[in-house]
């Protein structure tokens, strides 16, 4: 599973990652915040869920799609999505088309095999 098909699943059913919450952008941004933690933190804890679900690159992309002359231009990808959103489900699904965008033009001749190869290159 890659990183986009992970988000996807969890823009699909939210509830099974963090239960019943109005909040689902913010539910994410804890949720990534932790996933993160714990991959520095718990030895083979990235093989259990994809690496680069928000790759390091990603502020400057987002920055570049949506508001390359804003005044948000020193903020991050969350500011990005919340600012340009009406509420966190809105929020979450742009952050899932923001996110395969990136990946299309990351690889844009690559087939899913080998995406998932390069990306399992990077947690090693």
């Amino acid at each position: 599973m890659t990183a986009v098909q992970y988000i996807a699943n969890i823009v699909k059913r939210p509830g099974l990652y963090w239960g019943n919450s109005d909040n689902n952008f913010q539910s994410f941004v804890a949720y990534w915040h932790g996933i993160s933690s714990m991959q520095c933190e718990v030895p083979g804890f990235h093989r259990t869920i994809p690496g680069g679900l928000i790759p390091i690159h990603f502020t400057p992309f987002v920055r570049e799609q949506i508001a390359p002359q804003s005044s948000l231009a020193g903020n991050g990808w969350m500011t990005f999505i919340e600012r340009l959103t009406h509420s966190d489900t809105e929020a979450l699904e742009l952050l899932l088309k923001l996110r395969e965008l990136y990946e299309s033009s990351r690889f844009p001749a690559l087939d899913e095999e080998m995406i998932q190869e390069l990306e399992a290159k990077e947690r090693a």
